[in-house]
């Protein structure tokens, strides 16, 4: 039985990750996380032979990984490494946080690594680094996407630089995966987080409280003035690092990088607002009032952040299974028992 560290597996899509590869895989699971919440707590019970917890920074974690994969599990053989502070808001203001913390964590992987046989590394990486990246468009001509980003953004791209640089000197075998706005819950949890600042989390807690959405902006350059991005159901993106494990398995090569999105789910936000779902449940549950309004722009959102000349996820075998409207569906039912799972 092979065993796997989960970093940030306590999280909104390391549970789901956790979730799929208990159903999915035998293997046996590390999760490493700063906060571990009560579902975790209740899984771990539920599956003890195959599931080990610890509530600390990954910084933090050498000896008692060493412990325990070298005298109790083994050698390791894949790390998900989805650990690095997230908020793009809070990466403006605070940047150095981000800095210290994200690229730490990945430096600290690398040495993590050292101390195995050489186990994949799949890396949650984001959209954001097509800030930092040029690419060729129709025309053959050479152009930058969005603005100039976030300093989150910046550490995923750096991120990615070192885990190629890593690859090229060292064998380090890894996957970035590219994905965007992630929304749905698993098969038992959800986004968590007490200050929504995701587009359709925020978007269900005003819903559930019958009160007043902010869409941050009308003026970016869009067909309706609002920010344009693609989403990612949280099931598919558990998926999709299975697949890109099961992907370098069976080949030699060392770096990968994938969008894991699709075109074809890219809305602005007053689309998703003006959705069918979102017209359901405002009628299902007599939402009358509900409102919208329009607030500044946050620091740091491109006007458009989608897949188009990204790197297609098809060579992976990873096709999308839900929508928009089964993302907003599933927002909306994990929003009815948040408080009671976390």
């Amino acid at each position: 039985m092979k065993t796997v560290l989960v970093t940030g597996g306590s999280g909104y899509i390391g549970s789901a990750l956790v979730d799929y590869l208990l159903e999915n895989t035998d293997y046996r699971i590390v999760i490493v996380d700063e906060k571990i919440n009560r579902w975790t707590h209740e899984l771990q019970l539920k599956n003890l032979k195959r599931l080990i917890v610890y509530g600390m920074n990954l910084l933090h974690i050498d000896w008692y990984l060493d412990c325990l994969c070298l005298n109790l599990w083994g050698d390791l053989h894949a790390i998900f490494h989805l650990a690095d502070y997230h908020l793009v808001g809070e990466s403006v203001s605070d940047p150095l946080k981000y800095f210290d913390n994200n690229i730490n964590c990945m430096l600290h992987i690398m040495k993590l690594a050292s101390n195995f046989s050489n186990p994949y590394i799949i890396y949650s990486s984001s959209a954001g680094i097509y800030n930092h990246l040029s690419f060729t468009d129709s025309s053959g001509t050479s152009k930058t996407r969005g603005s100039v980003g976030s300093p989150y953004s910046l550490t995923k791209y750096i991120n990615e630089n070192i885990l190629e640089s890593f690859g090229v000197t060292h064998g380090v075998r890894s996957f970035s995966l590219r994905y965007f706005n992630v929304a749905g819950m698993g098969d038992n949890h959800g986004y968590y987080r007490e200050e929504a600042t995701h587009v359709i989390p925020a978007l269900i807690r005003a819903l559930k409280n019958n009160s007043t959405f902010t869409i941050n902006g009308n003026t970016y350059v869009t067909k309706d003035g609002t920010c344009v991005r693609e989403y990612v159901h949280v099931k598919d993106l558990a998926r999709a690092h299975l697949l890109a494990l099961q992907y370098m398995e069976q080949r030699s090569s060392v770096s990968h990088r994938v969008d894991i999105g699709t075109p074809d789910c890219s809305y602005s936000v007053k689309e998703i607002v003006d959705s069918p779902a979102v017209h359901d449940i405002i009628r299902e549950n007599n939402l009358h009032n509900f409102k919208v309004e329009i607030g500044p722009p946050r620091p740091g959102d491109p006007d458009i952040l989608t897949s188009n000349n990204g790197i297609s996820p098809d060579f992976i075998g990873w096709i999308p299974k839900y929508n928009i409207e089964d993302m907003i569906r599933d927002e909306w039912k994990w929003e009815q028992i948040r408080m009671e799972r976390v």
